[in-house]
């Protein structure tokens, strides 16, 4: 056999080790490419495994801030839309309003019948919910802010006030990033809603006392809530900007943070795949060497 012969035995020996040594690598670069890592322990990465677990970490924490701000995302925009309708729900007051003090509409049952439906209109709107949560109830969110039966009145007469409300006065606050807090809630009982409710109040009054001076009261007052509401909503429109500005940086910083991880830890697919071809044809070579010694006789060389 040749590779017992002294001349063929050493060039035997180098051919198995490279052959194992290149089996080995290939077998490591198969297991990257079905794993999709360069290693399946901290050990393969030792050098960077501390920057690695910070950059787990990091992103783990991006991903609570992107769930939970896209849950108060779906509140702010529900909370932004009912404020629009409440706004014209006002406005509706305000024309109602109008029209008893000109004489069009001076039927009082009718009247009362409209400010009634005013009333439920607004408790309609302001019981709105997200994923069961009441929005504008404060912290209290398994409670509805309004009550249909509980018709707002003035304790003290031409003086909004919030005995009409169900829920507290807790603002809500999201953690949206690592340094920025948001009070994303609208609350039923501030004074653009008291003002509101209260114009509601005197206007089933005057249908007592036929005062005109209430009407005018009422109507200055709800205008008054109006100009309140509205500025409720910009806020919460500005908070609705910043709460998309903070996502977009949120997204921007995981996928290049996912980058670096990836640079760490990622198996590189294209240079992987290379260099499974290239030692597949070092091992293919290597067998045909090493058959073409293990074939070696004397009588090789004295035909």
């Amino acid at each position: 056999m040749g590779i017992e012969r002294v001349t063929t035995y050493a060039l035997f020996q180098s051919t198995l080790g490279n052959v194992a040594k290149v089996d080995a690598q290939l077998a490591t670069l198969q297991n990257q490419l079905s794993s999709g890592l360069k290693s399946s322990d901290f050990a393969g990465i030792s050098a960077n495994a501390n920057q690695y677990m910070q950059l787990e970490d990091r992103l783990a924490r991006m991903a609570q801030y992107q769930n939970s701000n896209s849950s108060i995302q779906t509140r702010i925009d529900t909370t932004d839309t009912v404020l629009g309708q409440v706004i014209e729900t006002v406005n509706q007051l305000k024309n109602l309003i109008s029209q008893k003090r000109s004489g069009a509409l001076s039927d009082g049952s009718s009247f009362a019948a409209l400010t009634d439906a005013v009333w439920q209109t607004l408790v309609s709107q302001l019981n709105t919910t997200v994923q069961g949560r009441y929005l504008f109830s404060g912290g209290r969110t398994d409670t509805p802010p309004l009550d249909v039966d509980n018709f707002p009145d003035l304790p003290v007469n031409g003086v909004p006030d919030d005995s009409y409300y169900g829920g507290d006065q807790r603002d809500l606050v999201v953690r949206a990033s690592d340094t920025i807090e948001l009070v994303y809630n609208v609350r039923a009982n501030e004074d653009g809603f008291k003002k509101v409710f209260g114009a509601l109040a005197l206007a089933k009054q005057s249908i007592v006392s036929g005062s005109d001076d209430e009407l005018a009261q009422a109507y200055d007052m709800a205008s008054e809530g109006l100009e309140d509401v509205i500025s409720t909503r910009a806020v919460v429109n500005s908070n609705k900007v910043s709460l998309q500005n903070i996502n977009q940086e949120i997204t921007s910083l995981t996928t290049y943070w996912k980058g670096v991880r990836d640079d760490i830890a990622a198996t590189d697919i294209v240079s992987a795949s290379t260099q499974v071809a290239i030692n597949q044809s070092i091992l293919q070579a290597a067998f045909q060497s090493f058959a073409r010694i293990t074939s070696l006789r004397l009588a090789d060389y004295l035909s």
